[in-house]
């Protein structure tokens, strides 16, 4: 094995403090049935691995229809924690591409729930992914020990034909020196270098080329599965490495222990199919001895050592392989056609990630269309310095103004080289739409709206040259997205050739809710919102607040503003937000309020305010105008509120009752997975742009 070009030894497992100041980010995909107690094991020791030098995105659990309660032991509150229940057991490979599906990670790590990480297992796995040296190994295993501390066996040979008669023979564990067997037994694994395959017990792999290879061959129920991708990437060009300067502790058929006879079908069955595909007639030979000569030899070892359990087990296994013959010789799904290329887009939000609109209507997709077939070039006209500036009511500076323009332009200028131009409302604010509709002449374009932005230009200024630039927008545009039924409206009454709504989603894989004391204490009332939506909307309600804190029964904390009159009255808690921070401050809130008044502007808003308590498991109160109606089910996952009396009794209801909060808060919680997760209008998204780029619409694989 070549071992050269490797950085080996102990700089192979160094953490990443010193490295770029952009961090790796990794995914991990556990897949579970039945594991009992080795999953709740295996996912403690992911959330105590030391992190630094990369970032840990998501812990994906995939379960396979468990039914020993397994999934009852994990933090479930855990933000990186994200649990996929399957029906039904579909198989490991499946369950690794759904868990690996939405990954927007450099790297993915399949992970057995049998295996307990050591405190450097993942910093010392992402690192030896990151040394300059390492850059072509795409996939790599770290040393594997049994619980008693022995090093495993855990790299192999690619099989052969020959290889595989002898496994079925027991010519390899017999005369291993004459038969070289799958594993590479006669190498300690105390040094690292490239082999040809790593066990699936710990894979990490670049997801970049674990999308080049379509992921694990879904035909695989079992075993084999990382066989055959390590296969494909080395006749693809691709390497392989061991990782010996980090370890973990790998228990072994954790989970196939209590069925032995299906895992020896399993892996005789895997056998046959990873032969048929790669091996073409001389799979015949293969498929004949695992039927014939294997089953005869297991039975005289199991006679020789007078293994009752092993003969039934070897004869329920036979059994289960010929009946599966049909299946496993079936004719080969024909060749898929070759993909399409890939959808360039030109993605125009109005702004970076800390505006609300953009992060959520257009960022929070990247992965998914990136998933589905789709290259995204991404281009805000507003900075994040701007955005600071605006919400700390400090001016704006002309030149920088300017320089949005001008970048923009310059890249409206080659808007024609994509297959789509995706635009946030408008592409050059408070320009007139002559301007606009010029430079964006002859494409194929979607413009999103969230918000009633009409409504501003018709009362500005300059309402004579813009008052009708958006409706004007919408008449020129290939397909208008809107995030509720007034916006809607307001789309096809401005001549819009084809309308889609598609709600403000949430990403539920982040918002989680919290486990709250079932204490007696004051009602914590929380709102979350930017300055200006607090100077339109929070006014109005602080004497309720200001009343209901004097009372004694309740704190008030605001998250992302600053309301002039509850700091006057000194009764509210002001935080700054975070988009890393969000979700631990709604874990501080109680109950979620989203105060309105009753006009177009407020009848355009998406009601993102009471998705975001919703997700997190919190009861809301609302003011019935808009969209708040459809997301609001009155007595059930919170209240609608008119006048202060409607308020202050509908919070003051909520304080005296933490089983109506818990219940409502569950509610609500069940409609955003139902209606508003992320997940959930994702392949919408996809259908809708694939449909306005003229591309047929495809469903997106795994989805």
């Amino acid at each position: 094995m070549r071992a050269s070009a490797l950085v080996l030894g102990e700089d192979a497992g160094l953490s990443l403090s010193d490295g770029p100041a952009v961090l790796p980010r990794l995914d991990i995909v556990i897949v579970n049935w039945n594991a009992g107690p080795l999953l709740r094991d295996c996912v403690a020791s992911v959330l105590a691995a030391d992190c630094s030098g990369f970032v840990l995105d998501r812990v994906v659990v995939v379960d396979n229809a468990s039914e020993d309660g397994s999934l009852s032991s994990l933090p479930l509150d855990h933000p990186a924690v994200t649990i996929v229940r399957n029906p039904d057991n579909r198989g490991f490979a499946v369950a690794c591409n759904q868990g690996a599906a939405r990954s927007a990670a450099d790297y993915l790590l399949f992970l057995n729930p049998d295996v307990r990480l050591d405190r450097g297992s993942l910093c010392g796995a992402v690192a030896f992914m990151e040394q300059g040296g390492n850059q072509g190994i795409e996939i790599s295993g770290i040393r594997l020990r049994a619980p008693d501390g022995q090093t495993q066996r855990c790299c192999a040979r690619f099989p052969t034909v020959g290889r595989l008669l002898a496994h079925s023979i027991g010519l390899d564990r017999l005369v291993p020196r004459l038969v070289a067997p799958h594993f590479m037994t006669e190498w300690d694994h105390q040094d690292s270098r490239e082999v040809p395959q790593v066990m699936g017990a710990f894979l990490m792999i670049r997801r970049g080329a674990f999308q080049r290879l379509g992921g694990f061959d879904e035909r695989f129920f079992l075993y084999y599965e990382d066989v055959d991708l390590c296969w494909r990437l080395s006749r693809s060009g691709g390497r392989c490495a061991h990782n010996a300067a980090v370890s973990a502790v790998h228990v072994g058929g954790g989970t196939t222990r209590a069925i032995l006879a299906r895992r020896q079908f399993l892996a005789a069955a895997s056998r046959i199919q990873f032969s048929r595909k790669h091996f073409g007639g001389k799979a015949l030979a293969v498929a004949a001895a695992a039927l014939t000569v294997e089953p005869l030899a297991r039975l005289g070892h199991a006679l020789l050592r007078r293994a009752p359990g092993e003969i039934a087990d070897t004869l329920a296994a036979t059994l289960m392989l010929w009946r599966a013959v049909p299946r496993l010789w079936a004719p080969a799904p024909a060749p898929a056609p070759n993909p399409p290329a890939p959808l360039k887009v030109l993605a125009l939000p109005r702004y970076s990630r800390r505006g609300a609109s953009s992060r959520t209507r257009f960022l929070a997709f990247q992965a998914a269309l990136g998933a589905a077939g789709f290259t995204i070039e991404l281009s805000p006209f507003f900075d994040e310095s701007y955005l600071a500036d605006l919400y700390n009511s400090r001016p704006r500076k002309l030149l920088q103004i300017v320089g949005f323009y001008r970048r923009r332009l310059a890249v409206l200028r080659r808007c024609r080289s994509y297959d789509l131009v995706w635009i946030e409302k408008e592409a050059l604010p408070w320009l007139p739409l002559a301007i606009e509709a010029f430079l964006l002449r002859k494409v194929r374009l979607v413009v999103d709206f969230d918000d009633a932005w009409f409504l501003r230009y018709r009362r500005h200024p300059l309402g004579f040259l813009l008052g009708g630039k958006l409706e004007g927008l919408a008449r020129r545009a290939t397909t208008v997205v809107v995030g509720n039924d007034y916006l809607a409206q307001w789309a096809r009454r401005a001549g819009a050739v084809q309308v889609a709504q598609l709600p403000t989603a949430v990403p539920l894989d982040r918002y989680v809710p919290a486990r709250r004391p079932a204490v007696a204490r004051r009602l914590r009332i929380g709102w979350i919102g930017t300055p200006s939506s607090a100077e339109l909307y929070l006014g109005g309600l602080a004497p309720v607040l200001v009343q209901a804190v004097a009372a004694g029964w309740a704190d008030v904390t605001i998250v992302g503003a600053i309301d002039p009159a509850l700091a006057k009255a000194g009764v509210a808690t002001f935080l700054p937000w975070s988009e890393e921070r969000e979700v631990d401050l709604l874990h501080q809130f109680d109950v979620g309020v989203m105060p309105l008044v009753d006009d177009g502007w407020s009848q355009g808003k998406c009601a993102y305010k009471l998705l975001q308590y919703m997700a997190v498991g919190l009861p809301v109160v609302a003011s019935p105008v808009g969209m708040n109606r459809k997301v609001v089910q009155p007595g059930v996952n919170g209240f609608l509120a008119s006048t202060p009396q409607e308020w202050l009794a509908a919070l003051r209801t909520l304080a005296e009752d933490a089983e109506l909060r818990r219940t409502m808060g569950e509610a609500g919680r069940r409609l955003v997975e139902r209606d508003y997760a992320v997940s959930i209008q994702e392949p919408r998204l996809v259908a809708t742009l694939r449909q306005a780029a003229g591309r047929a619409a495809v469903a997106p694989v795994g989805w």
